[in-house]
């Protein structure tokens, strides 16, 4: 599974450097992107200087191979310099692990009347705040792009805040930036939600545009924002839950990492490593229904007596 490089937007840089060639992203941390260019370096920049990094489009055609070239070199490059530096810590666990403890875990997948009571609720009487099928008809509904849109922006603020206090995607103090948004911001924050649930163009901008409206009410969690878009699309957008997230990340992604700070640009290689699991997965034989089977075993792998037999598994490379 490729979990070194997570998008096909391709890079030039600003100062016309035509002799490093094009780009792609490598990896984020919190303060600093790398980059692999065409000339085989992977440069890093720290923040301040992310904007030298324009999106481009080569000429017809080209991308398609551009990106491939770079994907490869890339996966030579962390092989290199990165995975050595891990391998002292936890070395970079293969997919066959994660799927070996998954399939412990889940050994029907995820179908079977006890994953269904627990996780699901399709046949459920009573809706519980767990339940994911109540919670994605909810949010289609409530948080549908013309009922929505026709509320007061405080209502709307209401409505939002309701839809995800009925889940348990977020607690009360990862919710509180919703009411602590001043009635002078709440127009943009519905506009925002409208934006990033029903706009066009790139949804890195309209995902960024939400988090800035719910910043101004205070921080703002992952849960908190990837929880919308999850509800109403689950077959496009990641729930993210902070721990077990960062949990997974530092045992099978060396390059990826979760900000402190909630932005589209870390959003969406998240969700495009989110699509690699659901593709490995449903090949393995799983059956993900959506994103929110891919978040729930997350959350399960990721607690202590899976973790340890994942570390168990890790063998570190050699120094050869």
């Amino acid at each position: 599974m490729d979990t070194f490089a997570t998008t096909d937007t391709v890079y030039a840089h600003s100062k016309k450097r035509e002799e490093w060639g094009y780009a792609i992203l490598a990896f984020e941390s919190d303060d600093r992107r790398g980059f692999q260019f065409q000339d085989g370096r992977l440069r890093v920049f720290k923040i301040g200087y992310y904007e030298l990094l324009e999106p481009v489009l080569p000429k017809p055609d080209g991308t398609p191979r551009i990106v491939s070239n770079l994907k490869a070199m890339l996966a030579k490059t962390v092989d290199e310099r990165v995975r050595p530096a891990k391998a002292s810590d936890k070395p970079a666990l293969g997919f066959d692990a994660f799927v070996t403890v998954a399939k412990d875990l889940f050994p029907e997948g995820f179908k079977g009347d006890e994953y269904d009571a627990k996780v699901r609720g399709s046949q459920a009487t009573r809706r519980l705040k767990r339940h994911r099928d109540a919670a994605i008809e909810d949010a289609r509904e409530r948080l549908g792009k013309d009922s929505f849109g026709a509320l007061t922006p405080a209502a709307a603020r209401d409505m939002l805040r309701d839809v995800l206090k009925a889940t348990d995607l977020v607690n009360a103090k990862q919710l509180a930036p919703i009411d602590a948004v001043p009635s002078e911001n709440l127009e943009e924050l519905q506009a925002s939600v409208i934006a990033m649930l029903y706009g066009t163009g790139p949804y890195e901008a309209r995902f960024e545009r939400f988090a800035q409206a719910l910043e101004v009410g205070g921080n703002v969690s992952w849960e908190l924002a990837t929880s919308p878009g999850a509800m109403v699309h689950p077959d496009e957008h990641l729930w993210i839950k902070v721990t077990p997230m960062k949990r997974f990340l530092a045992r099978f992604s060396p390059v990826l990492s979760l900000t402190p700070r909630v932005t589209g640009f870390t959003y969406t290689r998240l969700v495009a490593m989110g699509a690699s699991l659901v593709e490995g997965l449903n090949n393995a034989g799983f059956e993900a229904r959506d994103f929110f089977d891919i978040a729930h075993l997350l959350t399960e792998i990721t607690k202590a007596p899976s973790l340890q037999r994942l570390d168990a598994m890790a063998v570190p490379e050699d120094d050869d």
